[in-house]
C-alpha cells in the first residue's frame, strides 16, 4: 500500500501524512484520531494525556506504540515502506500529544 492509498483509507490527506512523516508538521488531534481509528486502536492506547497519566506507568505508552508498530508490520495489505512510514507518523503524533 502506498502512502496515497493509506491516506485515502484513513481520511487524511497524503500531503499531511507526508509532512508528518518528514517531521515537517505535527498532527492535530483530528489527524491522530483518524489514524488510530483506521488502525483500530483506541486513542487511549497511544496517548498518555492528563486523564490517564496517573493510572499508567511511563512504559505503557511505549508498549502501546510497539503494539501499533506490530499491527502495521503484520498487515498484509501494507507494503513494508508504507508500514514504516505510518509507524513514524504514529510516533510523531505520540510525541506531540505527550507535550500537551
Amino acid at each position: 500500500m502506498k502512502l496515497r492509498e493509506a491516506a485515502n483509507e484513513c481520511g487524511v490527506s497524503s500531503s499531511t501524512l507526508s509532512r508528518i512523516e518528514r517531521a515537517e508538521a505535527r498532527p492535530d488531534l483530528d489527524t491522530v484520531q483518524a489514524l488510530v481509528n483506521w488502525v483500530g486502536v483506541p486513542l487511549a492506547r497511544v496517548s498518555t494525556g492528563p486523564a490517564t497519566s496517573k493510572r499508567h506507568s511511563p512504559t505503557k505508552g511505549k508498549d502501546a506504540i510497539r503494539s501499533v508498530e506490530i499491527q502495521f508490520r503484520a498487515d498484509p495489505d501494507l507494503a513494508p515502506e508504507a508500514a514504516e512510514a505510518l509507524i513514524k507518523i504514529v510516533r510523531e503524533a505520540y510525541i506531540a500529544m505527550k507535550r500537551k
